[in-house]
C-alpha cells in the first residue's frame, strides 16, 4: 500500500473527480471494464490517502467519501500540530490547490525527499519547476491521477525527481 498525503484545502478537484466518475458511469453494470471508455482509469493503486487540513466543506467530502465507498482509503485527519511526521513518512506528496500562497508544505516535503505532484496553483509553480515535481493545471483530476500515477510507477522518475527537490531547496 502506497502512503500518498496530501493537503485539502479546497474540495472542489475532489467534487470534479466525483462528478467525472458518476458522468462516465463507473460503477455502473458492465461499464468502465475495458469497454473503450478512454477515461476510465488505467488501474487502480491500493493507496492510503490521508488529507490533513480542515475546512467548512469537510461534511460535503465525508459524503463524497462515503458515496464512492473510500472510507477504509481516504482519512480526514483534519488540523494536525505536526504534520511534518506524516509527510517524512508518505511515499508521495500531493497538493491538489486551486488556490494558493506560497505553498510552505511543498518546501517541506521537498526538503524531506518526498516526490511531489502538485497544481499550477500560487507559488507552487515556482517551486517544482526544474523538475522538481510534477506540475498539473488546477481543477484538473485527471491530470492529477495520471501525474500521481506516473510517480508511483516510475522509481528511477521519482529518484531524480527527489534529488532536483533537495537541490533546489538547498539554493
Amino acid at each position: 500500500v502506497a502512503a500518498l498525503i496530501g493537503t485539502c484545502t479546497a474540495i472542489e478537484a475532489v467534487d470534479e473527480a466525483a462528478g467525472q466518475h458518476r458522468r462516465h458511469g463507473e460503477g455502473e453494470e458492465g461499464h468502465g471494464q475495458g469497454q473503450g471508455d478512454a477515461e476510465a482509469p488505467r488501474h487502480v493503486l491500493e493507496l492510503g490517502v490521508p488529507l490533513v487540513g480542515e475546512g467548512d466543506r469537510r461534511g460535503a467530502l465525508e459524503a463524497l467519501i462515503r458515496e464512492l465507498a473510500l472510507e477504509g482509503r481516504v482519512h480526514l485527519l483534519g488540523e494536525v500540530p505536526d504534520a511534518v511526521r506524516l509527510v517524512a513518512a508518505a511515499d508521495l506528496f500531493v497538493m491538489s490547490s486551486a488556490m494558493e500562497g506560497l505553498g510552505t508544505s511543498v518546501l517541506d516535503a521537498m526538503a524531506l525527499g518526498i516526490p511531489v505532484v502538485g497544481t499550477a496553483a500560487g507559488g507552487i509553480p515556482e517551486l517544482l519547476h526544474g523538475g522538481a515535481g510534477r506540475l498539473v493545471p488546477p481543477r484538473d483530476p485527471a491530470a492529477l491521477a495520471d501525474a500521481v500515477l506516473s510517480v508511483l510507477e516510475n522509481p528511477e522518475a521519482r529518484a531524480a525527481q527527489v534529488a532536483r527537490a533537495r537541490e533546489a531547496v538547498r539554493r
